[in-house]
């Protein structure tokens, strides 16, 4: 009798088995897998954060690499505009400066706080890759020979690091931000300006006293360039340029405006200089500006880029040369020689989809790493009516997206942005665009909660805001919370009240979204971190 039993589960579970598979294959009948489909192939633009040219190769060129806000590098060459490499060497976090000493060797540091060595030929790593210094944003970086490099941040600090091998040193210099730093040639000595007018110069990785001074009253300085110990430049958001000596006691600028527009100051991004008697500033309207430091002549003003319309957003003159390369918030590079004479702007980067999120299976929606979205159909790779829609409006670039509906998706950026928007219509929704905070976000998780939107985005900074994207100022549902020291990289909520999120340094770390509160100690879950 148990025998028969036995036998006739055995029948029964076979016939099962066999509707189940018949089932399955008609259901996979109905769905063709596709290979790779062009989602965007023109439009859109994205901006480049920082450029780097080492000596040039010939009278009027130099080889440059500039990086993006999504990870990405590119090196050409700036009188032609050819692309020598272009790869992906950041985990997708905004790289915000560059520092190249040869023409294989460039380092880079992000908004996570890491540092990232590059053969610049081809986009492979060198020596210590891609390596964690600090759980700040950087924002600067100046290396001085391939062993020595020296970064910055946001909250005061300044980071003495080895490339190579990964070795650092931090130590506190600022109570203010801190905006660029440059290290002079051959010298020990590097010079840091910040937000608010003030200089700092200081011996990298050593404790004695270090100099800082008012230059620039209360302005905002955003670049400074020392091409010699004794002769730095620095310019600010009002069109003046301010030289000084950083080994003066006590040390005094001299304050010159150099760019103006019917009578107004234009913000100057970005300064190089190739020898102590010149120097080359880029402005938001397109023009680069030559002038000598401390000189009494007026400077050269010339438009560059797209009939003097097109914000530039840092140049790169080599020691020594005589030709310059400049990136702007539109894709493009444009080689020049100080004085005016350039090249036409070259568009060097292509677009790349940097998140997607599906609420149903013939439904999609994926972000650009500029300003778009696209939604598609999955099973055929046909783009919806709306197209390539423009949704972020700010310049920064979309980091991640997250969809709780077939109309309602919420994507944030690398501002500190949320953008809530139907995706049927690429149009924004609840009033468009929010700043959440300060901070560049890098992911976000959303879900239904009770008849409400539950939105969850970490931060580089270490926070997590949780919101509703359906109020009309969805950042009063909450305040960012910190739950990690490292930046945050990627987020993941199973409930309303449980979230996971990883960060740059290897760790996880778990939280209660409502309270911002860490619902276990941060633990380590990948050793290797940074070691690729």
């Amino acid at each position: 009798m148990g025998t028969q039993v036995k036998s006739a589960t055995i029948g029964a579970c076979a016939v099962l088995f066999v509707v189940l598979v018949a089932a399955a294959g008609a259901q996979a009948d109905s769905f063709t897998w596709l290979g790779p489909t062009s989602l965007i192939t023109t439009g859109g633009t994205k901006a480049l954060t920082n450029v780097s040219c080492t000596s040039a190769q010939g009278a009027n060129t130099s080889l440059c690499t500039t990086v993006d806000r999504s990870g990405q590098e590119i090196t050409f060459d700036s009188s032609t505009g050819t692309i020598i490499s272009r790869a992906t060497v950041d985990l997708g976090l905004k790289v915000s400066s560059v520092s190249c000493v040869s023409s294989n060797q460039c380092f880079a540091v992000d908004d996570g706080g890491n540092e990232l060595a590059f053969n610049p030929q081809n986009g492979s790593p060198i020596g210590a890759g891609l390596n964690h210094l600090e759980g700040h944003p950087l924002t600067s970086v100046s290396c001085s020979s391939a062993t020595t490099c020296v970064t910055v941040d946001g909250s005061g600090n300044d980071v003495l690091f080895n490339p190579n091998n990964g070795a650092s040193h931090i130590e506190s210099i600022d109570v203010a931000a801190l905006r660029a730093v440059s290290c002079a040639p051959m010298a020990t000595q590097c010079t840091a300006v910040d937000a608010t007018g003030h200089e700092i110069t200081f011996t990298p990785g050593s404790t004695p006293a270090l100099t800082s001074a008012s230059i620039d009253a209360s302005n905002a300085l955003s670049s400074v360039s020392c091409p010699a110990a004794n002769v730095c430049t620095a310019v600010d958001g009002n069109g003046n340029e301010v030289s000084f000596d950083p080994t003066a006691q006590p040390v005094a600028p001299s304050v010159m405006q150099v760019d103006t527009n019917n009578s107004v100051g234009v913000a100057l991004t970005g300064v190089s200089c190739s020898s102590t008697g010149e120097c080359v500033a880029v402005d938001t309207i397109g023009n680069e500006i030559t002038y000598a430091p401390a000189a009494t002549p007026a400077p050269a003003i010339h438009p560059i880029d797209q009939s003097n319309s097109v914000p530039l957003i840092a140049v790169s003159c080599p020691l020594g040369g005589n030709s310059c390369a400049a990136v702007d918030n539109h894709s493009a590079e444009i080689g020049f020689t100080p004085g005016g004479a350039p090249t036409t702007p070259q568009i060097i980067v292509s677009l790349s989809l940097s998140g997607v999120d599906c609420p149903s299976r013939t439904q999609c929606s994926a972000i650009t790493s500029g300003n778009s979205e696209v939604t598609f159909d999955p099973t055929t790779g046909a783009i919806n009516a709306a197209g390539v829609s423009v949704i972020d409006t700010t310049g920064n670039a979309l980091t991640a997206i997250s969809c709780i509906s077939a109309v309602e998706c919420t994507a944030v950026d690398a501002g500190g942005n949320e953008i809530t928007f139907d995706p049927t219509s690429g149009s924004q929704r609840n009033g468009g665009l929010f700043s959440l905070d300060a901070v560049p976000m890098t992911s976000v998780a959303c879900r239904v909660v009770s008849r409400a939107t539950q939105c969850v985005s970490v931060e580089t900074s270490g926070d997590e805001v949780t919101f509703d994207p359906d109020l009309t100022d969805p950042i009063n549902h909450n305040t960012p919370a910190p739950v990690s020291t490292s930046a945050l990289k990627s987020v993941a909520c199973p409930s309303a009240t449980q979230c996971t999120a990883v960060d740059v340094a290897g760790k996880e770390v778990t939280f209660d979204p409502t309270s911002g509160i860490p619902l276990i100690t941060a633990a380590t879950v990948d050793s290797g971190i940074g070691s690729e």
